[in-house]
């Protein structure tokens, strides 16, 4: 044993346990703690120094402290990666050393043997809906061996048909959904005809278009209570103040707001324009450095061409691009860069690419040849009243929302005007049919998808439709449906935990569905013993 007494205070472990990276750092942090309020030296601090170079050896990537033993490194996929479009992937890494027997294992399933081929090994693998977790052992002949735990994330979500919500935001309890709670004003937990996309940020934080009150709130951590207070807000000096403006710290009707790379993107819809900032723009009045849709921080006025907005809804950034649903104008914008302050002191932020039309001049629905003039019937390359978007940066999805459709680009456009590859809720391209049942949409007002799974808000059926996989046929069945009891029912507008009035948008994020209604919003989250869960071909 080794044993150290500070201020009455034992601290005692075992050699053999000096490999457990909880322990080893628990007691450097108390050591460390100790040493400095009591102004302790000498000995002791050559112990911790002794202590932390264990630490370093043996909490890196490896579960083990032999210098020896065969090197492991994981090439195919970064840890904690999330894993889309199949279930089936393929493991690769390198080991080093003269590795005698390398074996896998992932989740509950039987260890397998792999055989690297010079110092490279693979092996394809099933992962199972939401985290899994990899075990590889290397040994070598002598007795030396390494683990390494890595984990892939497979972003699917388990709910099932006419699921109760298991919390609101913005009210006190399910049965109530008044504008600020029926008050006469805002407050930090009150939300007010709250639209558009709600977002997540890495590190944890919910954002939500408080669109009523001409702010967009943040929450962290995301609320586990009902009537949850935000932390932060956007577009006004405090939680109270609820009116619009056109300053480059307000905002008017905002229904999104997104970081990206440590710039912040809110869609100012009443304002007909983007603002971008390059600090977070708090309630400290940080002025944005770009308004894309206007020539100054002063203007507000819509239009169609290329630098012009008319009431855009639903932003996404990604691989250092803007896409923007320019809803008003029927099409969605395309930045291949993201605009500087340099560029807009200009001012001309012209967008590189309109889906939806033909080129920028013409903003009417439905213009499949671009000549300024609405054709009887929707094609692959129209839309009319377009609202919510999603993209990972191969993939495009559109709420194509009086076609009563939403469009998937299978690969990320690259012309103006090109046509989509499949669509949902019509049989074919050139129909604009509003249907229930499991397959018809009527009116969908947003699309979001998780890189696995579709989540439309179909908002002339009060419902949201989920399907299981990215089409590979134009107008596939869903496979679960929130808001109604089955597929061909349409209750009516309710305010409980199970239907909603207004179905606007909705959010998924690994274990939760969130959907934005008219003054709160529901979260749904996976039942602990989800029904009917295969995931269907």
């Amino acid at each position: 044993m080794i044993y150290g007494r500070v201020n009455k205070r034992k601290i005692m472990f075992k050699i053999s346990r000096l490999t457990e990276c909880k322990l080893i750092k628990s007691l450097i942090v108390d050591l460390a703690h100790l040493l400095i309020v009591q102004n302790i030296k000498h000995k002791k601090l050559l112990l911790l120094g002794f202590l932390s170079m264990l630490a370093l050896t043996a909490c890196g990537d490896s579960d083990d402290i032999d210098r020896d033993a065969p090197a492991i490194s994981i090439t195919s996929h970064a840890f904690g990666e999330e894993v889309t479009g199949s279930q089936n992937t393929t493991l690769a890494g390198t080991v080093s050393g003269d590795v005698s027997l390398l074996t896998i294992g992932l989740n509950d399933a039987a260890i397998v043997k792999v055989t690297p081929v010079a110092e490279d090994f693979s092996i394809d693998l099933t992962l199972s809906p939401g985290e899994n977790t990899l075990v590889i052992a290397a040994h070598d002949a002598t007795g030396n061996s390494r683990t390494v735990t890595f984990t892939l994330y497979f972003p699917f979500l388990h709910l099932v048909n006419d699921q109760t919500a298991s919390l609101v935001i913005g009210q006190n309890d399910f049965d109530v959904n008044e504008p600020n709670q029926g008050q006469e004003g805002a407050q930090g937990n009150t939300l007010s005809l709250v639209a558009g996309n709600p977002s997540r940020t890495e590190g944890g934080s919910l954002y939500l278009a408080d669109t009523g009150n001409n702010r967009i709130l943040g929450y962290n951590p995301i609320p586990t209570e009902n009537n949850a207070s935000a932390n932060t807000v956007i577009g006004q000096v405090d939680f109270i103040a609820s009116a619009g403006g056109t300053l480059p710290t307000k905002l008017s009707a905002p229904r999104g707001f997104v970081i990206e790379d440590n710039q912040y993107f809110a869609v100012d819809t009443g304002n007909n324009r983007v603002l971008i900032w390059n600090t977070f723009p708090n309630k400290e009045e940080v002025e944005a450095v770009v308004a894309l849709g206007q020539t100054d921080f002063a203007s507000a006025t819509l239009g169609c061409g290329a630098n012009k907005l008319s009431a855009p809804s639903s932003i996404i950034v990604v691989n250092e691009k803007i896409i923007l649903s320019d809803s008003g104008n029927n099409r969605v914008l395309i930045w291949n860069a993201i605009p500087t302050a340099e560029a807009f002191s200009i001012p001309d932020i012209a967008p590189d690419r309109v889906i939806g039309q033909q080129h920028f001049d013409f903003c009417e629905p439905n213009d499949a040849d671009g000549d300024g003039i609405s054709e009887a019937s929707p094609t692959a390359s129209t839309l009319n009243g377009v609202g919510g978007i999603w993209s990972d940066g191969e993939r495009l999805l559109v709420a194509d929302r009086l076609n009563h459709r939403v469009l998937v680009w299978n690969t990320f456009p690259s012309s103006n005007g090109q046509a989509a590859d499949r669509v949902i809720g019509q049989v074919n391209m050139s129909t604009a049919v509003p249907a229930t049942g499991q397959r018809g949409l009527n009116a969908p007002k947003w699309v979001y998808s998780n890189g696995n799974q579709i989540f439309v808000t179909d908002t002339g059926n009060e419902r949201v439709l989920i399907w299981d996989a990215f089409p590979v046929a134009d107008q596939e069945n869903a496979n679960r449906v929130i808001g109604q009891i089955d597929f061909d029912t349409k209750d009516v507008a309710q305010t409980s935990n199970k239907r909603m009035i207004t179905y606007d948008s909705v959010f998924a994020d690994r274990d939760h569905l969130f959907v934005v209604d008219s003054n709160r919003v529901l979260v749904f989250q996976e039942p602990e013993s989800p029904q009917n869960m295969a995931l269907s071909p």
